[in-house]
């Protein structure tokens, strides 16, 4: 039997553009995801107050990483003395679902005559 390159090339390339194609049906989960959109965000609280008045807590689901529209948090955690709120814009939840990290800073909310702020960073693991 005979083998003709120039008969196989036609083939080879059919083979590779439709494997190339497969990957667009939706049907399997895209390799380069960012892990933020997978299995969630990493949030780090700076300056939390633990052990004299308790952390806040900031928790973004998956679901909110995917949606990407601005959404505001409360992030009292196990604080009973005050509480802060965040904002997570649509720009930085695109930066999460491409997998970069994003810092943003608290609301100025304080228990009385201490008002401060928390810088917050959020990555994906």
């Amino acid at each position: 039997m005979y083998f003709s390159p120039s008969r196989a090339l036609p083939v080879l390339l059919a083979v590779v553009v439709a494997g190339s194609l497969s990957g667009c049906d939706g049907g399997g989960t895209d390799a380069n995801a960012s892990s933020c959109v997978t299995v969630g965000p990493v949030v780090e609280i700076l300056d939390n107050h633990l052990p004299s008045g308790g952390d806040h807590l900031l928790v973004i689901p998956v679901e909110d990483v995917i949606a990407g529209t601005e959404r505001i948090y409360d992030i009292r955690g196990d604080n009973t003395g005050h509480t802060h709120t965040v904002t997570i814009t649509a720009a930085d939840f695109e930066a999460l679902q491409d997998g970069l990290s994003v810092s943003v800073t608290s609301s100025g909310n304080g228990a009385v005559g201490a008002s401060h702020t928390h810088d917050i960073v959020i990555s994906c693991p």
